[in-house]
């Protein structure tokens, strides 16, 4: 069957949702029919085909239209709306999200009056962009704002009493907070209580109620028709920008853009609705950026700007940025993404650099420390809770996230110091991590997120009660879930099948994120020829893999999938393998590479 060219006229709304039902698709089939297959450190689950009806309303070749289906895309309609992506026409009007006119006002006003305008943000990725984005913003119309960025251990998460006290002796009357916010009531009462207007953006829960701000703008979290409803910090803070841009009846300029895509991914919101729209413009906006900071990162990252994408984001450019926060700083990050001086930016890039090796070496052995605890946990329990002094408040998130991909467990990391305990969580599907920590808030000193990830701190007295709150909830939300770990495959191809107007294909379901999984593809009987250990124990692996008479360049990172070492490649063996497909962005401009997710001797 030959493909069918479709007119793609940019993308609308698409639920994009994973084992979604559209139209008389029976979403139940794809799980009842999947093949499970014994893995390697995970069992595979093999996607059933799209069903022919599916295929031949598709018009499109059957390998495309299940990797559509198992997205939740089952017409030609939905398909046209969710890979075109172009137009800047796509973005949802800013002034649909509620406060968004009276927050727009103020910042005229006080843009107007020559008033000092504070943008407060978070030391994460997300939260240190979105200060970027905003702060670049007003400045180009033609403010001096003034940027706040907690410090980690210092200050923690959200706007405090001395930043505020702090702000208003430099003479700031209002603040904007990004990615942060919507808890910190107190604090926004004690800043109108000085004389400072507050306009809160945040796109985390709110678990309390509203603080006394001028506007509070926020994702429309429980809206499911809404495009905007899985917004980032940063995805808030543009959609600001842009309604600030609009009333002044300019362009948002691309540099504003880059920033919004690499806060999106940072954040591992859903890449559906208005968050593909953004990640998709920030990328192309990225390959051509001038933005000597950008340029830097790329340069020490060894990445080529030109073929940026949400894989080379994640995994090239998000940890240098949250390297700063995470072990120094944040306003390295900062002074790297608003700098105009390349000289600059490349010395706040090989600093972030420096730091980025700190936390992957301290990561590892982290993990290492936390693992023989959680083995012992992983038998009783749905949820994993380790805590001593060895652990770093800046590098918790990380290992509790390497936790979820080893034991498919929510996991909390906390670190014990002074008497209190500072806690990073990280969730699976099916319990809600942050209301979770709601509902035994009372033994809390604070705490805060969403979903997926949260963090909190408590006093190292009330610790059993919490970890025990937080596994009782675990054990009761999750009693009939399958907590085995597993990877889901989309389908079983030879890599050939995969090149061509197939990859050019793929390209197009880009960008993949939460929401939008990057296609996963099984291959039997490849030939390991050729092994070359990578990282300071050797733990990576860059292979040259025979299928048939052809060589693919393979890579596996042990860490990115759950592991301290990976399977034993031994040149002359027959593996079996699951994996992506994507184009080096390290290397030569049409190359491309697999990147293993799992490998197990060939039966």
């Amino acid at each position: 069957m030959s493909p069918v060219h479709w007119d793609l006229v940019g993308i609308g709304e698409c639920n994009g949702s994973f084992l979604s039902s559209i139209g008389s698709i029976n979403a139940e089939c794809i799980v009842t029919q999947q093949t499970v297959l014994p893995g390697g450190a995970k069992r595979w689950l093999v996607l059933p085909p799209a069903p022919p009806d599916v295929v031949h309303a598709m018009g499109v070749p059957p390998l495309w239209a299940s990797l559509l289906f198992h997205r939740g895309i089952g017409t030609p309609a939905h398909a046209k709306s969710f890979l075109g992506t172009t137009g800047a026409t796509t973005l949802t009007d800013p002034f649909t999200l509620s406060g968004m006119d009276t927050a727009v006002a103020r910042i005229q006003r006080a843009v107007r009056g020559g008033e000092r305008i504070a943008v407060y943000g978070d030391f994460d990725a997300d939260g240190v962009t979105a200060t970027a984005l905003l702060f670049t913003a007003l400045g180009l119309l033609g403010a001096s704002p003034v940027p706040y960025l907690p410090h980690r251990t210092r200050e923690g998460h959200g706007l405090n009493l001395t930043a505020v006290q702090e702000l208003r002796r430099q003479g700031v009357s209002l603040i904007v907070t990004v990615d942060t916010g919507v808890t910190a009531v107190a604090e926004v009462q004690a800043a109108r209580d000085l004389g400072i207007d507050t306009i809160v953006t945040d796109h985390h829960v709110a678990l309390g109620p509203t603080p006394p701000a001028v506007a509070v703008v926020t994702s429309p979290i429980g809206d499911e028709a809404s495009p905007l409803r899985h917004l980032a910090g940063a995805g808030l803070a543009f959609k600001l920008a842009q309604a600030l841009y609009a009333g002044a009846g300019e362009t948002v300029p691309d540099r504003l853009l880059e920033l919004a895509a690499i806060g999106t991914v940072a954040d591992l919101t859903p890449l559906i609705g208005e968050n593909r729209v953004l990640v998709t413009q920030g990328i192309q906006a990225l390959r051509r950026s001038q933005s000597p900071g950008i340029r830097a990162l790329c340069e020490v990252a060894r990445l080529r700007p030109d073929a940026l994408g949400a894989e080379a984001l994640s995994f090239g450019i998000v940890p240098r940025i949250n390297a700063a926060g995470r072990l120094g700083s944040p306003n390295t990050s900062f002074n790297l993404l608003t700098t105009q001086s390349p000289d600059e930016a490349l010395d706040l890039a090989s600093e972030l650099e420096r730091l980025n090796r700190e936390r992957r070496s301290l990561t590892e052995e982290l993990f290492s420390s936390a693992l023989p605890e959680a083995e012992r946990q992983a038998r009783d329990h749905h949820l994993l809770f380790v805590a001593g002094e060895q652990f770093v408040p800046g590098v918790n998130g990380l290992v509790a996230s390497r936790l979820v991909d080893r034991f498919q467990r929510p996991s909390v990391v906390a670190s014990l110091a002074d008497g209190l305990a500072s806690a990073s969580a990280r969730s699976v599907p099916g319990f809600h991590v942050a209301n979770a920590l709601e509902r035994i808030g009372g033994s809390l000193v604070r705490f805060g997120g969403h979903a997926a990830a949260a963090g909190f701190v408590a006093r190292q007295a009330s610790l059993p009660a919490v970890a025990d709150g937080l596994r009782a909830d675990a054990d009761r939300q999750l009693a009939d879930a399958d907590m085995t770990p597993s990877l889901t495959v989309d389908a079983e191809v030879s890599p050939r099948d995969l090149l061509g107007q197939t990859f050019q294909f793929l390209e197009r379901l880009s960008p993949f994120g939460a929401g939008n999984t990057e296609p996963a593809f099984l291959t039997r009987g490849v030939e390991v020829a050729d092994v070359r250990r990578m990282g300071a124990g050797g733990q990576h692996a860059s292979l040259k893999l025979r299928h048939g008479n052809a060589l693919w360049n393979a890579i596996w990172f042990a860490s990115r999938n759950g592991q301290q070492t990976g399977p034993d490649f031994t040149v002359g063996s027959t593996l079996d393998i699951v994996y992506s497909i994507s184009r080096d962005s390290r290397g030569p401009h049409d190359s491309t590479r697999l990147l293993l997710l799992d490998a197990r001797p060939s039966p």
